[in-house]
């Protein structure tokens, strides 16, 4: 396999992390009232989870790392 293919396969599999890993903050975020909050399952805290929000940004940043470094480092 070449290099431009791996890095198109892991430019993806990022985009998909990161975009069920938005998805599931929004959910967590979004849910308000009580039947929605039962689909959620408990963590044992009370508050909105951070977790998923930095996971998810630190996927888009991966995302945008796999694009920009390759074309800083042929320059």
């Amino acid at each position: 396999m070449n290099q431009k293919m791996v890095r198109i396969i892991a430019l993806v599999l990022a985009l998909l992390i990161g975009g069920s890993v938005l998805l599931a903050a929004i959910t967590s975020v979004s849910a308000t009232d009580p039947a929605a909050l039962a689909q959620i399952p408990d963590t044992g805290s009370d508050g909105v989870p951070k977790a998923p929000i930095i996971i998810g940004a630190c996927a888009v940043l991966l995302a945008v790392a796999c694009v920009v470094i390759p074309k800083i480092a042929k320059k």
